[in-house]
């Protein structure tokens, strides 16, 4: 970010942190985010507008100049994606490379194939309401998720106590003994297929535990 200033002239800070251009997008029939941080996220994001003319100007070909136009980018990007569903934004875009996804709606998120498949929510009976959809855990420890065997308490009459035994907890499976104990993940085998800060990062920690990285370039 310091090098960031130099080169744009923006001093970014927790509290105002934003992109030159990007973010949440509107389109026709919903909301997408994109985020453009390398070169060749650019040139897919000019390819999935169409390469309209205004994008080949000279002085968005470099990184910092780009940033300094930010306003100008994100005038002329919401107005392409006005005219755009978003399956097809989405779809077209990370094809292309364009680190782009959808917003979805919380229906949406419960009916997902992916939250199905790792039972992220559970069907509990919750009083006054009847049967409703409640959030499980963003985890587990074995191959099947927490039991949840009722909802949340009522407050106005049950101590928070009670909070903590609505779920019950599968038996651990008590894992094999490590053949080494100076790196506990030796053994195992991770492919990573992140770019950018986050990513990177966890199978970097991963690999000093002993795992093998298969990094891919995408």
């Amino acid at each position: 970010m310091a090098i960031q200033q130099f080169g744009e002239g923006a001093l970014e800070h927790r509290s105002n942190r934003s992109f030159r251009y990007g973010g949440v997008i509107a389109c026709a029939d919903g909301f997408v985010e994109i985020l453009t941080l390398e070169n060749q996220q650019w040139a897919a994001l000019v390819e999935l507008m169409g390469h309209p003319g205004w994008a080949d100007a000279p002085d968005l070909v470099d990184a910092s100049s780009r940033g300094k136009l930010g306003a100008e980018i994100n005038r002329r990007l919401r107005e392409w994606a006005r005219t755009r569903n978003v399956a097809d934004v989405v779809e077209r875009g990370q094809r292309l490379g364009v680190p782009v996804a959808k917003y979805v709606l919380p229906r949406e998120i419960l009916q997902g194939a992916q939250e199905r498949a790792r039972k992220l929510f559970a069907t509990v009976v919750v009083p006054h309401l009847g049967p409703a959809e409640i959030f499980v855990a963003p985890f587990r420890f074995g191959t099947e998720p927490f039991v949840l065997r009722s909802g949340p308490p009522a407050l106005e009459s049950e101590p928070l106590a009670t909070i903590a035994k609505s779920m019950s907890y599968p038996a651990p499976k008590r894992p094999d003994p490590p053949t080494n104990l100076d790196r506990p993940l030796r053994g195992i085998r991770i492919v990573d297929f992140t770019i950018h800060a986050a990513g990177p990062f966890a199978t970097h920690m991963l690999t000093q535990l002993g795992a093998e990285c298969i990094k891919t370039l995408v």
